[in-house]
């Protein structure tokens, strides 16, 4: 059975169910925690039902039970600086082996010793793209590492960690891609 009452704040009529009657509810126009009659009040006007509050000991009401969250902006931030950093890796790795590869005859394979001296010499000259270009991949690897933290972190909150996971293992495909090299050479 419905009771309906007056809101002591706002004074507009409100309904609640029967088995909140004697305790404290929610008024939907002001909320202010409003304490229900046991007993049904008259019969007046418009009313709009009034939510329950649970009590709590400390301060004699709480707020209503909230949702459970639906989005995990920490995760889309980890994709976003994973997916921006692993770019901006490959990028400038093509960039340096074109800049490279330019400097030696076609088909070569060059020695750490000859390439060291290709960009010394490169960057005596003044060229700075290897420089930069090892710039940019150092940025790339700060960026995708960033992301990887906001990752992990992102794997701490209860939804949407398939795009936490998703940008975790972005973030890791760089340093994947040089280790499978660095066992393959």
């Amino acid at each position: 059975m419905a009771i309906q009452f007056p809101c002591p704040s706002c004074h507009k009529q409100i309904e609640i169910d029967g088995e909140w009657a004697g305790r404290t509810v929610e008024c939907p126009y002001c909320q202010a925690a409003v304490p229900a009659p046991s007993a049904p009040a008259s019969d007046t006007g418009d009313r709009v039902m009034a939510r329950p509050i649970a009590e709590s000991p400390q301060y004699g009401f709480a707020e209503p039970y909230s949702e459970k969250p639906t989005g995990n902006p920490i995760a889309v931030v980890a994709l976003v600086l994973a997916l921006i950093g692993t770019a901006l890796i490959v990028a400038m790795s093509l960039v340096a082996q074109a800049k490279l590869a330019a400097m030696f005859p076609p088909g070569a394979t060059p020695t750490p010793e000859q390439l060291q001296e290709a960009m010394k010499s490169a960057m005596q000259k003044g060229d700075m793209g290897l420089a930069v270009a090892s710039l940019g991949m150092l940025a790339g690897g700060l960026v995708a590492l960033a992301g990887f933290v906001c990752a992990i972190v992102a794997l701490t909150r209860p939804v949407r960690r398939g795009i936490a996971i998703a940008a975790l293992l972005i973030a890791i495909a760089p340093v994947l891609l040089v280790l499978a090299q660095l066992v393959a050479g």
